[in-house]
């Protein structure tokens, strides 16, 4: 997909930035990393992703004596602030987290192909530029 993007030419383009890559794939929402090699694609449908947040006061920052406060039943964003005397400031650190991953191992497709430099890659990715 990167190397694609990467020499295909501007002017097929009426879009732009990730609004491009999804009407190119046909998908509502995609989620692309660097940790996926070249030649794969994972997928799965929406419903089979949970998202949960981290809660900054009961995580392995306490361990390490950092200690954040946080408000309300869903403790999202973890605030610690602190006097420094050596500059004569408030300093104020607030750190939130979230894990994403998929709920059922067997509702992911994994898939290969070949040389993205390939005839029959080319050959649909001149069609779908014709649309």
């Amino acid at each position: 997909m990167y190397r694609y993007l990467g020499s295909a030419a501007i002017t097929v383009q009426n879009r732009q930035g990730m609004q491009y890559m999804k009407d190119f794939l046909g998908a509502d929402s995609m989620i692309l990393s660097s940790e996926i090699p070249q030649g794969k694609v994972l997928a799965t449908p929406s419903d089979n992703i949970d998202l949960y947040y981290i809660d900054p006061s009961d995580a392995d920052f306490q361990q390490l004596g950092l200690n954040y406060t946080v408000v309300g039943e869903t403790p999202l964003i973890g605030v610690h602030m602190e006097g420094n005397y050596g500059r004569v400031m408030g300093e104020t650190h607030a750190l939130m987290g979230m894990k994403l991953w998929a709920e059922y191992l067997d509702g992911i497709a994994n898939v290969s192909f070949g040389d993205v430099g390939s005839a029959a890659v080319r050959s649909a990715a001149r069609k779908s530029n014709q649309v």
